[in-house]
C-alpha cells in the first residue's frame, strides 16, 4: 500500500498536464506484469462475412501508474484483464469498491464524463493463494464442462483418468460440474464415494483440500427395463415418453415393460386434458410431481395416480338476462350464453384448472353480485373473469345503473367567463359520461362509482379568430381542499394514487382562475355552548376537525348548531360581528381573509308557561320564524304564540 501512495505525486502531475480538450483516467495498479490493459473494438470481415473483437493495448507496457487520454468528444470502454495466473482481487475510486467479487477482468469507460478518475487497481497470485487440492477422476472429459466457483480462468482442461487440481479455499471452494450437451448427460459425480445430486442441471460440490470427485460421463452399455403401471381406466393418462437425444417416440408396449439402453433421456407424455394426474411413483417412491423427465441410469417402474375427468352441469343463475352477458370459455374467444331468468345450465368437462367464465353488465347496467357457491364455499366479485370447477354454481344479481355518487365543483366566479365546459369520459377511451357548463359556486356532477376511473377535462373558451401571440388560460385544481395545481384534467379513481385518495361521495373539486390564496378560520366556543351540538360544513361539504381550519379565500364556511329545546339559541360573531342566523338557525358566511368565529349561548326569556295550549293560539311560530301547520298538536318546546313565547310541555 505504501508504493501505490508513492505514485500519487505523479498521478496528480500527470492530471495537471492534460488539455482541456482531451478527457484522462488513471490507473494504478499494484502489479504492473498481472494485467493487460486494452480497448475492444468488433470488426466486420465483408469478404468472409464474419466479424469479432480486436483488442488494442491502450497501455503498452503496464506501468505502476498509467493515465489513458482520450478526445474530448471520445468514448473509450477500457478492460482490465488478468493475465494466465493471476486475477483482479479489488477496484476502488475514492476508496470506494468498484467490484463485488473475484474476477479475470474489469471494464469502465473513459469520456469527458469520468475526466480525471483514478482507479486502484489490486491484483492476486493464484499460485499464491491457491494453497488446497481436490483429485478429480474422470472418464470422457470431451462430455462434460467443468470449473471452479467464480469461473476464473473459465473451464478447467481435464485428461482422462486423475489430476490434481488447485483452488483457493476462500473463494473457489465449490467445483461446478455440467454436460456439454443435454441430449447427452452425465452417469454421475461422485464426492468422496458419495453420490452427488444435481441442482438446477448442475453439479455443484463443495470441496475442501484433500477431496475427491469422480466424474462417470459414460453410462454402460446396456439395457434397462422401463415398465408403466396404471389403475384401470387410466390407461389413456399415459401418452408415451420422447427421447431428448433426437426428439423422437419410444417405441414399445410401455405396460408390459420396454428395454431402453442407459444414459437414454426421457421425457414422459401425459394426457392431463382427459386425466387428471395426481401423482408420479418412481420406483415405488411417490415424487408429488405430475410430471417426469431424466435419465435412464437403472430399472424403472412408474406408477401413474389419477382419474379420468367427465363432464358435469354447471349452473348459472341470473336474475335479469338482459342486464347481463355470460361468456362461455372467457371474455376472448369465449361462447356468450343465451340466458333466461332463472337457472340456466351448460354441460362443462372437468379440467385440471378449471374453465374460465367471464360476466359482464350490459349497456345502462351494473353487477351487484356474482356469488360463486360450492357446498360451504362461497365467494363473490362483482363480474369479471371466474374460474369454474365441478360443483360450482354462479348466482348474478343485477342492476339499472344509477347516479350513486356526487362530486361537488366549486368554481371561482373570476374562472366561469374562461370554461367552456367540463366533460366527464373513460380514462382509456371514448365514452362520455357526462358534460355540464358551470356557474360560480357549487356545481354538482352525479355519477356512478362503477364507472371510475373516470377523466375530468376542462375545455377552455378560446378567442376566435385566435390572436397572434396568444396564450391560453390554463386553470388552476384542489382536490378536496389540497394545494392548487395548474392542470387541465384530472383522474378520477377508485383506488388510492400518489398521495390522491380514492373518490368518495362527497368530494370537492376546486377550479380557480389563477393559483389561490388561503386563509385560517379559527372558531372558538364559550364554556356554555357544546361542542357536539356544532357542525361545520365548507362548500357543503363537512369539516370533522373545524376549529382552526386553513381554507381557500372564496369559500362558504355554514356553522350549523343542533336544534335547542330549552329556551336558548346560538349567537355567532366573525371578527366581532354579529352574523344573522337563516330560517333554519345556520350561520354562514364567505372567507376573504384570516377570520376568528366566536360562538356563545343567548338567553331567551319566557312570558308563559302553557301546558295546554288548546284554543288558545290562533297563529304559532317557532323561535325560527316559520309558522306551525298544525297549531293545536305541538311537540314540547318554545313557541310564539299570539306573540308571546311560550313553552309547550
Amino acid at each position: 500500500m505504501k508504493k501505490i501512495y508513492s505514485f500519487l505525486a505523479s498521478v496528480l502531475a500527470l492530471a495537471s498536464a492534460s488539455t482541456a480538450d482531451a478527457a484522462s483516467v488513471t490507473f494504478i495498479v499494484d502489479n504492473p506484469a498481472a494485467v493487460n490493459i486494452v480497448s475492444s473494438t468488433y470488426v466486420w470481415d465483408d469478404e468472409t462475412s464474419t466479424g469479432g473483437y480486436v483488442e488494442t493495448p491502450l497501455v503498452d507496457p503496464v506501468q505502476d501508474v498509467n493515465v489513458v487520454t482520450v478526445g474530448a468528444d471520445e468514448y473509450v470502454y477500457a478492460y482490465v484483464k488478468a493475465k494466465e495466473g493471476y486475477a483482479i482481487a479489488s477496484v476502488k475510486k475514492d476508496d470506494v469498491e468498484q467490484t463485488y467479487s473475484i474476477n479475470d477482468s474489469w471494464s469502465t469507460s473513459i469520456s469527458s464524463y469520468s475526466d480525471g478518475y483514478v482507479y486502484v487497481i489490486s491484483t492476486m497470485n493464484l499460485d499464491e493463494v491457491r494453497t488446497s487440492s481436490v483429485e478429480i477422476t474422470i472418464d470422457d472429459p470431451s462430455k462434460v464442462r467443468v470449473s471452479r466457483k467464480g469461473g476464473l480462468g473459465g473451464d478447467l482442461t481435464l485428461t482422462s483418468g486423475s489430476q490434481t487440481v488447485k483452488f483457493d479455499p476462500a473463494t473457489e471452494n465449490q467445483i461446478k460440474i455440467v454436460a456439454n450437451s443435454p441430449a447427452y448427460p452425465i452417469n454421475f459425480v461422485k464426492l468422496n464415494g458419495e453420490k452427488v445430486e444435481k441442482v438446477y442441471g448442475q453439479y455443484q460440490v463443495d470441496v475442501k483440500d484433500g477431496d475427491k470427485i469422480e466424474i462417470a460421463a459414460n453410462f454402460p452399455d446396456e439395457d434397462y427395463l422401463v415398465k408403466i403401471v396404471v389403475p384401470e381406466g387410466l390407461e389413456g393418462a399415459f401418452l408415451g415418453f420422447v427421447n431428448y437425444n433426437d426428439q423422437s417416440n419410444l417405441e414399445g408396449n410401455f405396460f408390459e415393460g420396454v428395454q431402453v439402453h442407459a444414459g437414454t433421456s426421457l421425457r414422459m407424455n401425459l394426457n392431463t386434458t382427459d386425466y387428471n394426474v395426481e401423482d408420479i411413483l418412481v420406483n415405488g417412491i411417490s415424487t408429488q410431481k405430475t410430471y417426469w423427465d431424466g435419465v435412464i441410469d437403472q430399472p424403472y417402474t412408474f406408477e401413474i395416480k389419477g382419474y379420468a375427468f367427465e363432464n358435469f352441469v354447471f349452473e348459472v343463475n341470473v336474475d335479469d338476462p338482459a342486464r347481463v352477458n355470460v361468456y362461455n370459455g372467457g371474455k376472448w374467444g369465449g361462447t356468450l350464453m343465451e340466458l333466461v331468468a332463472g337457472v340456466n345450465e351448460v354441460t362443462l368437462k372437468e379440467s385440471k384448472y378449471g374453465t374460465s367464465f367471464y360476466v359482464e353488465p350490459t349497456e345502462g347496467n351494473i353487477i351487484k353480485s356474482v356469488r360463486i357457491v360450492n357446498g360451504d364455499n362461497e365467494s363473490t366479485q362483482l363480474g369479471g373473469n371466474f374460474t369454474i370447477k365441478k360443483g360450482d354454481k354462479m348466482y348474478i344479481t343485477s342492476a339499472v345503473k344509477e347516479p350513486d355518487t356526487k362530486l361537488f365543483i366549486w368554481v371561482d366566479p373570476a374562472a366561469v367567463n374562461s370554461i367552456k365546459n367540463l366533460v366527464f369520459k373513460e380514462t382509456y377511451g371514448s365514452k362520455v359520461f357526462g358534460e355540464m357548463t358551470v356557474e360560480s359556486g357549487i356545481n354538482v356532477f352525479n355519477y356512478c362509482y362503477s364507472d371510475l376511473s373516470m377523466q375530468m377535462d376542462i375545455n377552455v373558451k378560446h378567442p376566435d379568430p385566435i390572436p397572434d401571440g396568444y396564450m391560453p388560460w390554463s386553470p388552476f385544481i384542489s382536490f378536496n381542499d389540497k394545494d392548487a395545481e395548474e392542470l387541465s384534467y384530472i383522474i378520477m379513481r377508485n383506488y388510492d394514487y400518489e398521495g390522491q385518495p380514492a373518490m368518495t361521495d362527497g368530494d370537492i373539486l376546486r377550479i380557480f382562475y389563477e393559483q389561490p390564496e388561503k386563509a385560517t378560520v379559527a372558531v372558538t366556543l364559550s364554556e356554555a355552548v357544546d361542542e357536539s351540538k356544532i357542525a361545520v360544513e365548507v362548500d357543503t361539504r363537512a369539516v370533522a376537525d373545524w376549529s382552526s381550519m386553513s381554507l381557500f379565500k372564496g369559500s362558504t364556511v355554514k356553522i350549523i348548531p343542533a336544534t335547542a329545546d330549552d329556551g336558548k339559541t346560538i349567537k355567532c360573531n366573525v371578527d366581532g360581528k354579529p352574523v344573522s342566523a337563516d330560517a333554519d338557525g345556520n350561520f354562514s358566511f364567505t372567507v376573504t381573509g384570516d377570520h376568528n368565529v366566536a360562538l356563545d349561548m343567548s338567553t331567551t326569556g319566557v312570558d308563559g308557561i302553557a301546558s295546554d295550549v288548546e284554543g288558545a293560539a290562533k297563529v304559532v311560530y317557532n323561535l325560527q320564524g316559520i309558522r306551525m301547520p298544525d297549531a293545536e298538536n305541538l311537540p314540547a318546546g318554545i313557541y310564539i304564540i299570539n306573540g308571546k313565547k311560550v313553552a309547550v310541555k
